[in-house]
């Protein structure tokens, strides 16, 4: 069946005079598109299928006389069969916005909110038969937003949403065990590129790029580098960027301690205080204090005390029962001893 038809017709003289149609100077011969009948005196011509193509000048040329009239085709309003859809896509993806007109001839209007959309490195503008699109090419969170297709009669819409591409972490910290003193890094690596800012924290303490601490970025990559570490530096390292983290440990061996300054023998009389003082290399060492190799602990008798690197015991109100030997230790180092002796008033 033919959508639209237009018939065209004359009155000839004779029932049996012959006639030719003309589109314009083209001879027309009966086909799909035209059908020709001779009915009596009557000369016919269909168009099948019309569209604006078909509005011209048509003859009937019947050799000794002949007759011609315009064909006016008046096209029909363009609307919509396919209203454009509202599309979710990625960042770095291709999207694409397709609708339908209801005949090929017309000419769409892409716009983006207001903008009017050209055909370039961005966009691509599609028109196949009545199908009508556009692709939105590398899209960004920019792209985000209202786009429509004008056909100047009628409009359709559509929303377009672009996603983050989901991010994660590649390369995750490593945990570091270093000496006091030197130098240590960590690095992480991302699935792409991000602009958010990140943080790192060392052991419980939110550090920036200052001082010992040196914090730098290049693309995916994310790197901490800790100078002069110290056994304060010792615990969790926490890398965390968005909702993401990683974190490691650091172990930080102190320097070994040793003794700079040993104990010295003491003479007190009795009834006076007897000092023993010793210095250590490193004022973070731990010592412990002893009598003829048994334990001192503080008491009224025993007072330990420390200022910077120097060890103090304090022997208080001596008496002839603490004379002996006296060792100060450093805790997994050396040990230093000294003899105290007691000595009546008289002796001094």
């Amino acid at each position: 069946m033919y959508k639209h038809r237009a018939h065209l017709e004359c009155q000839v003289s004779r029932a049996s005079a012959k006639v030719k149609w003309f589109k314009n100077k083209m001879e027309i011969k009966p086909s799909k598109k035209y059908d020709t009948k001779s009915e009596d005196v009557y000369r016919k011509l269909t168009i099948n299928d019309v569209d604006s193509g078909d509005e011209d000048m048509y003859i009937c040329d019947a050799t000794d006389d002949k007759t011609s009239c315009k064909l006016l085709v008046e096209e029909k309003r363009a609307v919509f069969l396919k209203s454009l859809d509202d599309v979710t896509g990625e960042e770095k993806a291709m999207i694409t916005l397709i609708c339908e007109a209801n005949k090929p001839r017309v000419s769409p209007i892409w716009r983006k909110e207001d903008k009017v959309l050209k055909a370039g490195t961005k966009y691509e503008l599609l028109h196949t038969g009545k199908s009508l699109g556009l692709i939105i090419k590398d899209v960004t969170k920019e792209d985000s937003g209202e786009y429509s297709c004008d056909l100047g009669t009628e409009v359709t819409k559509a929303k377009v949403t672009v996603r983050e591409i989901g991010i994660g972490i590649t390369k995750k910290l490593k945990s570091v065990e270093v000496n006091e003193g030197d130098t240590c890094s960590f690095e992480c690596i991302l699935s792409r590129e991000n602009i958010d800012d990140c943080s790192w924290s060392v052991n419980g303490k939110t550090v920036k790029n200052e001082g010992r601490f040196k914090i730098s970025s290049q693309g995916r990559k994310y790197m901490l580098i800790v100078k002069d570490v110290t056994p304060a530096d010792s615990g969790e390292v926490v890398f965390s960027i968005k909702d993401l983290s990683s974190k490691a440990t650091l172990k930080v061996e102190g320097k070994a301690s040793s003794i700079s300054n040993g104990l010295q023998n003491v003479s007190a009389v009795c009834g006076e205080d007897g000092i023993f003082t010793c210095e250590v290399t490193q004022a973070s060492s731990t010592v412990k204090w002893a009598k003829d190799g048994k334990a001192i602990r503080t008491s009224k008798k025993y007072e330990i005390s420390q200022q910077q690197k120097v060890m103090k015991l304090t022997i208080h109100n001596v008496s002839a029962e603490d004379s002996g030997e006296y060792s100060c230790e450093i805790v997994g180092g050396a040990t230093t001893r000294a003899k105290l002796e007691i000595k009546g008033r008289d002796e001094m």
